[in-house]
């Protein structure tokens, strides 16, 4: 790749295999600056490696104060995004060392970050000395970073980019806030109403039920008063019927003691044979009966 080269071209001092003094790394070139304020290691990671690992290495460097980048010449690093990294792609007919996973650019109408995938790497070299490119950290709402040559999202937690951009994401997420917070207000305002009809509609089922009770003891009320006016009627027609009979059966009684004491001829039996009464009659003879012939007396 010529890294060496590029980073002279860039007007900086660079040194290769420079290991630090206690062990803790070793930069396969160190660039520094020409005050020697600034250094950065640039790691060309050929070999696979964990993130556990990297990540570590890569704390290393930061705790001396170093920048670094690990750059990936090969296919898909696992690592990439998690650490300051790039990954290139070798020269090709007039085209030269190109980076093409690592820095990006925010699209504000779109939300979202998106890759620059043709970056030629002596530009992105002397864009990061100068200071023109740094590492972001993405904020968790646009860490899916849009690849136009592959048409795809892929997931990024660190990237490479410029200050103006990281303020366009700032402000977009400004923008996404305010948004969330009238959804947030929206949302609250739709629950209080929810809660209000709930709360009328479960005052109007009390009053209807309250309605309800009070109309079902109502007509109790009236059941029993119909029911108590009807035994009332009864229990009179009961009485009444009790004096009719006990008046019945006097009137009879008291027709059987004028019968006896009136005797026979009062109930109507007619007198023996052979009698007559003292009517002022006589016997006719001859007829061996008794008949009363008016005028023969």
């Amino acid at each position: 790749m010529g890294s060496a080269r590029k980073i002279r071209a860039a007007d900086w001092h660079a040194e290769l295999e420079v290991r630090a003094r206690d062990g803790s790394w070793r930069a396969d070139v160190l660039a520094s600056s020409h005050e020697g304020t600034q250094r950065v290691a640039w790691e060309a990671q050929l070999s696979p490696i964990s993130h556990e690992d990297i990540q570590e290495r890569t704390e290393r460097y930061w705790a001396e104060g170093i920048g670094v980048c690990w750059v990936s010449p090969g296919g898909k690093a696992p690592w990439m995004g998690t650490v300051p990294s790039i990954r290139v792609q070798e020269p090709c007919d007039d085209r030269p060392w190109t980076v093409v996973d690592g820095p990006a650019a925010f699209r504000f109408e779109h939300g979202t970050w998106v890759a620059v995938d043709d970056l030629e790497l002596t530009a992105f070299i002397r864009w990061v000395l100068n200071g023109q490119t740094i590492i972001h950290r993405v904020r968790p709402r646009y860490r899916r970073v849009w690849f136009g040559a592959s048409e795809s999202y892929r997931r990024r937690h660190l990237i490479w980019t410029t200050s103006s951009y990281v303020d366009t994401e700032a402000r977009h997420e400004a923008m996404r806030q305010r948004q969330d917070e009238r959804k947030r207000l929206w949302e609250e305002q739709q629950r209080r109403a929810e809660e209000q009809r709930q709360a009328e509609a479960g005052a109007r089922r009390q009053e209807e039920e309250r309605q309800r009770e009070a109309q079902r003891q109502e007509l109790e009320r009236q059941r029993k008063i119909r029911e108590t006016e009807q035994a009332a009627r009864w229990e009179e027609q009961r009485k009444q019927w009790g004096d009719r009979g006990r008046a019945g059966a006097a009137a009879t009684r008291s027709r059987g003691t004028t019968a006896a004491r009136a005797g026979p001829g009062r109930r109507g039996t007619a007198p023996p044979a052979g009698t007559a009464r003292a009517t002022g009659c006589k016997p006719v003879l001859g007829t061996g009966a008794s008949h009363a012939v008016p005028g023969t007396a």
